[in-house]
């Protein structure tokens, strides 16, 4: 390909660096854009490019190279030029810019390659090789930067505690290139209920049910689910835990943020088998299952209403998994003022 460079052009890039301080680099451009004599040679004699400069795709941190290769030379020069900011980067075998991270590999004067260094997201753009012919010859090459994701702490969401019934809404942001997409899970892969139909929901026996005994009804839940906000309506405490938000872009590795949900509500007891039967002498454990967060003091009284502390004869087990707590009180002998109703209490600021 033969493009004839446009006078602004050659004025803009020689204005340029008649600017700089240094005299010599004006010189240098005005050799290389000002046309050598040999207009009267043919077609054949003039540069080849012997293949295009490849568009290119580097991970931030990482080397480039631009490859530039020309045969029959003879006279003219090569230079590479930052299309995007107009930056002469080389003149033949100089390195004009001040870029550290720019080096020239060149070879029996036909291989001109770029070599950039530690490439960041301002290389991103067009490179040209040309030559100084008349019209001018050029090849040109897209490096692509691309960047693997990162959470945007100050953009996402912190961990969260709000009270049983609330909507809430989880967000995370992240950044990169190309642009990251972001998916929602519970650490524990359990699906994400997306929301309650009912308020005042427990989990009794491994299933839903409200304070009143009546079921409760989920609408919708997802094991994944796409975006930067995950909302949910209606909490319930069957949705406290910890919820991960993973940005990917194709560029290892990608990334994740834990946000931990916690879920208020006041306490709730279930007892399996609320009569006992028992003789004199016999040893006996009644149980009760009790849930609340924050987490509850939990206890037993006995017939008189008094909290039993462990002796010689009641022994109190406690068995805690995350909100629920599980209570028994095994009595090693049963004596007739045991005749009568323990009860299990749990309380909490709730």
């Amino acid at each position: 390909m033969t493009v004839r460079c446009p006078s602004d052009v050659t004025a803009f890039l020689l204005l340029k660096m008649v600017a700089r301080p240094d005299a010599l680099w004006a010189v240098m451009v005005l050799v290389l854009l000002t046309p050598l004599a040999v207009l009267s040679e043919d077609e054949e004699s003039l540069p080849k490019f012997i293949e295009n400069v490849p568009n290119i795709t580097v991970t931030v941190g990482r080397d480039a190279l631009l490859p530039c290769t020309v045969e029959q030379l003879k006279g003219f020069k090569v230079a590479w030029v930052q299309v995007d900011t107009q930056t002469i980067l080389t003149i033949h075998k100089q390195v004009i810019t001040r870029n550290p991270r720019i080096a020239l590999l060149h070879n029996d004067h036909r291989t001109w390659h770029l070599e950039l260094k530690n490439v960041r997201e301002k290389d991103r753009g067009w490179y040209m090789c040309q030559v100084n012919t008349d019209p001018m010859r050029y090849r040109q090459g897209y490096v692509d930067v691309v960047v693997p994701p990162d959470i945007i702490d100050r953009e996402s969401s912190d961990d969260m505690t709000i009270r049983e019934g609330q909507d809430v809404t989880l967000t995370c942001r992240a950044k990169g290139h190309p642009t990251p997409s972001i998916v929602w899970r519970r650490e524990d892969n359990e699906d994400i209920v997306l929301d309650n139909e009912k308020t005042d929901v427990g989990a009794m026996g491994g299933v839903m049910v409200d304070v009143d005994g009546r079921d409760g009804v989920v609408t919708s839940a997802e094991r994944v689910v796409e975006g930067e906000t995950l909302q949910m309506r209606k909490v319930s405490r069957l949705q406290m835990g910890s919820y991960l938000c993973i940005a990917s872009n194709g560029i290892p590795p990608s990334i994740s943020k834990r946000t931990q949900l916690r879920v208020q509500f006041p306490p709730v007891a279930w007892v399996p088998q609320q009569l006992e039967g028992a003789y004199i002498g016999q040893e006996l454990t009644i149980e009760c299952h009790t849930e609340a967060f924050p987490k509850s003091i939990n206890y037993w009284t006995n017939t008189n209403g008094d909290m039993i502390v462990a002796d010689e004869r009641y022994e109190p087990i406690v068995t805690e998994n995350s909100y629920k707590v599980y209570m028994k009180l095994r009595i090693r002998r049963v004596e007739p003022q045991d005749i009568g109703t323990f009860k299990c209490i749990a309380k909490n600021s709730r």
